[in-house]
């Protein structure tokens, strides 16, 4: 069984919940004042 060592539909649903979530915080203004570097565990 050849499984892919990377998971592009995981990869593109993780970025979508980063970038929603990030423009939430943005409106609300709650990004850092250097940077609006977010992450998520895959």
């Amino acid at each position: 069984m050849d499984t892919p060592a990377f998971d592009h539909n995981l990869y593109a649903g993780c970025a979508a919940q980063i970038i929603s979530q990030t423009r939430e915080l943005a409106a609300k203004r709650f990004t850092p004042a250097t940077a609006g570097n977010f992450a998520i565990r895959m």
